[in-house]
C-alpha cells in the first residue's frame, strides 16, 4: 500500500479541488471589463463638501424678514444659527486609501482616475477600499472596507513557499506540473532536501544550478554555481540557529533556453486574482519581455558570473553599456510580450493565440 501523503496547504487544496473540477478559474471574456465589486457599490460613499450647493441651501433656508413666521417664538437669526448644516452625500461613489501604497503608486492613480474613484491619501478608516501591500497589517481595516490583498497570498509570493506549494501539487499531478524543473529547498527545516541535493550535485557533474533568497528581487543574491561547495554561504544563512534564518531555493538552470537574436529573455505576465473561493482571476493578455544585453553562451567557468548573460532582471542589466532602452514597444532590451509573440510567429514558432493559451494554462495551475 502507497504510503499516505501529508495534508495540503490552505492555498494548494483550494488549487488541488479545483484542479480535480478541471473548472480552476473563472476566466472574463476578453472583451469584458473588470466589473465592479457589487460589495463596494453597497458601500456608503465619501461624505463630501460642495460650497455651491451649501450657499443654495443657504439661501432656501434664509427665513422671510420681520416676526417669526413659524409662530415659536425663537428670533429667525438665533434659529438660522441653531441649524445644522447637512453635508451632502454622493451615492455609489467608491473612495480609496492610498496612504499605505508604495510600488504600485502610479498605476493605482491611473486605474483610479480612469474610474473616477476619489483617491484619499491620508491614512484614514472612512473610505470604502484600504489599498495594502504584501507586508501591511490588515488589523485596522473595518468589516466595512474593501482591501486590496488577499490574506494568505505572501506565501506564493516567497519562492520558498510557492515551491514547497509546487511540491506538493506535483506529487499528486505530476503530469500537469511537469514544467517546473527540479527544485530543493534550503531551509534548516527540510534538511533533506539540502542532502539530496548534495547527493544529487555529486553525481550530476554536468548540471548548472541557480541559487536565489526566497524574499530577494532585482536580481539580489542570485548566484549560478556547478558545485556543492559554492553553496556554502547560502547553506551558512539558511542552517543557522539566529532567528529567522534566510531560506534559499535552488533549481536546475535550464542551459537552452530560446532566444531572440542570440539573447536570452523572460515574459512577464500579470493575472489578478478577485476570489479564492470560487477561484477566479483576470488575466492581462499583454505583459513584458525584458532582455540580456549579452548574448548568451552556454554556461562555463568562466561566464557563470556574467549576469547581463544569465539574468534577465531589469535592475541588473540596465546599467550595461548595451542596455536598449527605445520608445518602440517591439524594440530594446524591454518589449511588450505581443510583440515578441508575434515575432517568434513570424519566424516560424508557434501562433501567438497558442502562446497566450499556454499562458493561460499554466496562471490556471500557479
Amino acid at each position: 500500500m502507497a504510503p499516505e501523503l501529508p495534508p495540503l496547504p490552505p492555498l494548494a487544496s483550494s488549487l488541488s479541488k479545483a484542479l480535480a473540477d478541471r473548472k480552476p478559474y473563472e476566466w472574463a471574456p476578453d472583451e469584458e471589463r473588470l466589473p465592479i465589486p457589487e460589495a463596494l457599490l453597497r458601500l456608503p460613499g465619501p461624505v463630501c463638501h460642495d460650497e455651491d450647493d451649501e450657499d443654495e441651501d443657504d439661501q432656501a433656508r434664509e427665513p422671510e424678514s420681520g416676526p417669526d413666521a413659524s409662530g415659536t417664538g425663537v428670533p429667525p437669526d438665533l434659529k438660522q444659527a441653531l441649524a445644522p448644516k447637512r453635508k451632502k452625500l454622493r451615492a455609489n461613489r467608491v473612495s480609496v486609501c492610498v496612504a499605505k501604497c508604495r510600488s504600485s503608486s502610479r498605476v493605482v492613480e491611473v486605474a483610479l482616475k480612469r474610474l473616477c474613484w476619489e483617491q484619499v491619501s491620508r491614512d484614514t478608516p472612512e473610505v470604502s477600499v484600504a489599498w495594502l501591500e504584501h507586508t501591511d497589517s490588515t488589523a485596522a481595516v473595518c468589516p466595512f472596507q474593501v482591501m486590496s490583498k488577499i490574506e494568505g497570498v505572501l506565501q506564493v509570493c516567497r519562492k520558498a513557499d510557492l515551491a514547497l506549494c509546487i511540491q506538493e501539487m506535483q506529487e499528486r499531478y505530476p503530469d500537469e506540473f511537469d514544467f517546473v524543473p527540479r527544485t530543493w529547498i534550503l531551509s534548516a527545516s527540510r534538511t533533506d532536501q539540502v542532502d539530496d541535493l548534495e547527493h544529487t550535485m555529486s553525481t550530476k557533474k554536468g548540471w548548472t544550478y541557480i541559487c536565489k533568497p526566497t524574499a530577494g528581487s532585482q536580481g539580489r543574491g542570485i548566484r549560478l554555481m556547478r558545485t556543492f561547495s559554492e553553496m556554502r554561504a547560502p547553506l551558512r544563512s539558511a542552517l543557522s540557529d539566529r532567528s529567522g534564518p534566510g531560506e534559499f531555493v535552488v533549481q536546475r538552470y535550464m542551459t537552452k533556453p530560446l532566444l531572440v537574436d542570440g539573447y536570452k529573455f523572460d515574459c512577464r505576465c500579470y493575472v489578478v486574482i478577485t476570489s479564492v473561493v470560487p477561484l477566479r482571476a483576470y488575466l492581462f493578455e499583454e505583459g513584458l519581455a525584458r532582455f540580456c544585453t549579452t548574448k548568451y553562451e552556454k554556461p562555463t567557468n568562466k561566464n557563470l558570473n556574467n549576469t547581463c548573460m544569465h539574468l534577465t532582471n531589469y535592475a541588473v542589466n540596465k546599467h550595461s553599456d548595451s542596455f536598449g532602452a527605445h520608445q518602440a514597444h517591439d524594440a530594446g532590451s524591454k518589449r511588450s510580450l505581443s510583440s515578441v509573440f508575434r515575432l517568434l510567429e513570424s519566424r516560424g514558432g508557434p501562433a501567438a493565440e497558442d502562446l497566450w493559451a499556454e499562458v493561460k494554462s499554466l496562471a490556471e495551475r500557479t
